[in-house]
Order: C-alpha cells, then sequence, then structure tokens
C-alpha cells in the first residue's frame, strides 16, 4: 500500500518494475507472489490500481496503475 500512497503507480509499471522496486527497497519476492497483493487493490470495495494489457518488448503483459 506504501508504493501506491507515495505515487510510484502514478505511472504504469510492469511485475518487473515492481519487483524491481520491492529488492530496492529490501523486499525480495519472487515475481508470482506479486500479483495477488496487486488484484486485491484492483478489486471491489475498494480500488485503488486498474490494470491493461500492454504489449511491452514484444511481450503482451498486464501493467498497473492508480485509478484517477
Amino acid at each position: 500500500n506504501e508504493l501506491i500512497s507515495e505515487g510510484f503507480f502514478n505511472k504504469r509499471k510492469t511485475l518487473s518494475e515492481v519487483q524491481q522496486q520491492l529488492h530496492k527497497e529490501g523486499i525480495i519476492v519472487p515475481q508470482t507472489s506479486i500479483p495477488p497483493y496487486l488484484l486485491k487493490h484492483i478489486r471491489p470495495p475498494s480500488p485503488l490500481l486498474e490494470r491493461d494489457k500492454e504489449d511491452v518488448n514484444g511481450k503482451s503483459v498486464w501493467v498497473y496503475k492508480k485509478r484517477r
């Protein structure tokens, strides 16, 4: 939740970018453990993030950003 409140998701972020930021903060987690955390902030009752599929480096991936 700190990443959201600190503005990290003001611009779109891939799972890889989220993982890199967590590593910078000393939080080591596998990329596969990140989506459940993000999904709870996408779904009701109080969604803070939204996600879309985008083409990034030739791959179709989910990108996450703060809801407007």
